[in-house]
């Protein structure tokens, strides 16, 4: 009996031992490789990407800058400071961003609320940046569906699907009723035209996404169904 339950013991101790070593040897890859990436910052006392001083800033308007050496990052702020320009500097609209690091591809989005474009109504619409930092080059887009397998006629139909998802929920929610607004309106009043106009490519966690803007308000009242979580699409296959 004491023999048994010496090594029943052993076993334990063995057992959590390996799984120690296991947590010790996970921990030291996540951090070796991913320090590896630390030497991509400009200042390697900043995030990748974090919210820059701004006359414009404020809690409605947030303006990202690229911590990143080479010449794409730098073309990235560059245009950033025109979309701050353009759009910050006006009092209604309000900016946003989000990234995300998924091993060496750093994925920015920016959400820019417009107010003035359009006088009727506010709109919605983003642009994203995606960076590879072992490279400090972009991540295009050919090269992004190459890995993922996609193409622009897979891309149309997983928004078309979901999009009509939208539809299906916003009807039975008893924001719409289907037989005054279809599906072909329902897009018509969202601005709808081609489902990859506007489409921004976004890399969240190593899954492919899209955000894409479109219009919320209409005759009918549904865009209180509309959250921000609307606009990012999952089209990896």
């Amino acid at each position: 009996m004491y023999k048994e339950e010496k090594i029943s013991n052993k076993k334990i101790i063995l057992l959590l031992a390996f799984l120690f070593f296991l947590i010790v040897i996970a921990i030291f890859f996540y951090v070796f490789f991913d320090k590896n990436y630390e030497n991509a910052k400009v200042d390697p006392n900043k995030n990748y990407v974090y919210r820059k001083s701004s006359e414009y800033s404020d809690r409605y308007k947030s303006i990202p800058y690229i911590n990143v050496e080479g010449d794409y990052a730098k073309k990235i702020n560059t245009e950033i400071e025109m979309l701050e320009e353009n759009y910050a500097s006006l009092p209604d609209n309000k900016i946003g961003f989000v990234f995300n690091k998924s091993g060496p591809i750093l994925s920015i989005c920016i959400k820019i609320v417009d107010c003035y474009t359009n006088s009727n109504h506010s709109s919605t619409f983003f642009k994203t940046y995606i960076l590879n930092l072992e490279t400090k080059n972009e991540y295009t887009k050919e090269e992004i569906y190459r890995d993922y397998e996609v193409d622009n006629d897979f891309i149309a139909n997983s928004l078309d699907k979901q999009f009509q998802k939208m539809y299906q929920e916003v009807v039975e929610e008893g924001y719409l009723d289907s037989d005054y607004c279809d599906y072909t309106c329902f897009l018509q009043w969202r601005g709808v035209d081609h489902y990859l106009d506007g489409a921004q490519l976004y890399i969240e966690n190593r899954t492919l996404t899209v955000f894409r803007g479109f219009l919320t308000e209409s005759i009918f009242g549904e865009e209180e169904y509309f959250e921000d979580r609307h606009f990012k699409f999952v089209v990896s296959k």
